[in-house]
């Protein structure tokens, strides 16, 4: 039964976490071409973005590129990116 809790627990995280330091690097590839000033797209998400914790930041910003120009896998490694600054 513990080994079964153990598992669920493990199965149910995530195989790794948001690396901001990765999304700042894929931000400059993939999305600075036409947006080269980030501060741009965090005022056009709206006061409450900005008033919100972190983890909301980085959930709203992953949800905005995957629907606007998704970079594929690395779209959680920008909103880190983006959410911390």
């Amino acid at each position: 039964m513990r080994r079964a809790a153990f598992a669920l627990l493990f199965a149910a995280a995530p195989a790794w976490a948001a690396d901001p330091i990765v999304g700042e690097a894929a931000y400059q590839r993939a999305c600075a071409r036409c947006h080269r000033d980030p501060s741009v797209i965090l005022t056009r998400l709206g006061p409450d973005f900005a008033a919100s914790d972190s983890a909301a930041r980085a959930a709203r910003l992953e949800a905005f590129i995957a629907a606007h120009h998704s970079p594929g896998a690395q779209a959680a490694d920008i909103a880190a990116w983006l959410a911390a600054r």
